[in-house]
């Protein structure tokens, strides 16, 4: 029997790997070609509303996108 994928996760707000370097932000920031000090900064204060659920993930990828 052939094994099929059943789930993708994916953990942006470092909840089962944390990232203590920041790597992982440094290389979203070269990626979009934005200053990396902007982006976490963007990111630690929009992610803290949605880890909370004050804002959904869709509200938080449509504020990414926007800013």
């Amino acid at each position: 029997m052939d094994k099929m994928i059943k789930a993708i996760i994916f953990d942006v707000g470092e909840v089962l790997q944390l990232d203590p370097s920041g790597e992982r932000y440094e290389k979203f920031a070269r990626a979009l070609e934005i200053d990396s000090s902007k982006f976490r900064k963007f990111i630690a204060s929009k992610g803290k509303y949605m880890a909370v659920g004050k804002i959904s993930a869709k509200e938080f990828c449509t504020a990414t996108k926007e800013k």
